[in-house]
């Protein structure tokens, strides 16, 4: 996108595979080390390359912090606004979220706020990098705090 490489998480493989196929990504990483390894030469090279990682970005973001990964934009496309059916809580499958939406959901909307606020977090350190997140009205600043 605009001559940038970028790192896109998604947590439905479906989803990722419907990208591939409309080219809306380049390439799929089989886990974080094997995308930064390929972000790292395609950024060399100078090739502007979008790479999908099957996760959840409330893991991944974090890692990517300890890491030391320093991006040069964070944005965030969650439907952080429906922590029911929009979020996929922290260490879950996807089949797990979906029946528990169903069986428990006031688990469901614990989980996924906790995983909101670690999430958020990650993004908002990205500031120490000199890297400014892109936090839409969906993923407030003020959600680490409140759903702690």
């Amino acid at each position: 996108m605009a001559g940038a490489s970028s790192l896109n998480i998604e947590c439905q493989q479906s989803r990722i595979d419907f990208r591939l196929k409309t080219r809306y990504v380049d390439e799929q990483a089989t886990d974080l080390d094997d995308a930064l390894a390929r972000l790292k030469k395609y950024c060399a090279e100078g090739k502007a390359i979008s790479i999908a990682l099957c996760g959840n970005a409330a893991e991944i973001l974090p890692e990517l912090v300890k890491r030391g990964v320093r991006p040069d934009m964070v944005t965030d496309q969650t439907s952080a606004h429906d922590p029911l059916n929009g979020y996929l809580p922290k260490g879950w499958s996807w089949e797990e979220y979906r029946r528990r939406a169903q069986t428990e959901p006031a688990v469901v909307v614990k989980a996924a706020k906790q995983s909101m606020a670690e999430h958020v977090e990650a993004m908002l350190r990205s500031r120490k990098w000199a890297c400014l997140p892109s936090i839409t009205a969906t993923t407030s600043a003020r959600w680490p705090k409140r759903w702690r």
